[in-house]
C-alpha cells in the first residue's frame, strides 16, 4: 500500500449523507465492527473490520462467522497489528474472489428483508 498511496484515503467523523456518497466509489471500507459495518454491507463492499472495544465482540463474531468481511482484534495492543492490518487491506484489495464471496454473502443475508435475516442469524448463535 505504500508504494500505491494515491489508491488509499483515511476519512473520520463522517455524516451519514457523506458516508454514502464515499462509499459509492470505494473498493473496500475499513471500519469498526459496528453500526457502519451493518451500513456497508447492506449496500455490499469489501470489509476490513478492526476490533477496537470489547463491546464490538459480538457484531465482529457475526460478520466473521458469516465471512461477510475479515478482521483483526486490536484488543491485545500487540505491536505487530498495524503490519497485520495492512496484510488483511492487501489481501482484501488483490483478491477479488474474496470481495466477490464477501459481497455475496452480504446481499444473502442483507437483500429483501434484512431485518428478518440478521435476527434469524442472531438466533442460531
Amino acid at each position: 500500500l505504500a508504494k500505491d498511496k494515491s489508491k488509499v484515503s483515511i476519512y473520520h467523523n463522517l455524516s451519514a449523507r457523506e458516508i454514502v456518497s464515499l462509499s459509492r466509489n470505494c473498493d473496500i471500507c475499513i471500519c469498526s465492527p459496528s453500526g457502519v459495518a451493518y451500513e456497508m454491507a447492506c449496500i455490499g463492499i469489501g470489509l476490513v473490520l478492526c476490533m477496537i472495544a470489547d463491546n464490538q465482540i459480538h457484531f465482529y463474531n457475526f460478520f466473521i462467522k458469516n465471512q461477510l468481511a475479515v478482521g483483526l482484534s486490536f484488543l491485545d495492543k500487540s505491536g505487530t497489528k498495524i503490519e497485520e492490518l495492512m496484510k488483511l487491506v492487501t489481501l482484501v484489495r488483490t483478491d477479488n474472489a474474496l470481495i466477490n464471496n464477501q459481497i455475496q454473502n452480504q446481499k444473502k443475508l442483507f437483500k429483501d428483508n434484512p431485518k428478518q435475516n440478521i435476527i434469524n442469524q442472531f438466533n442460531t448463535l
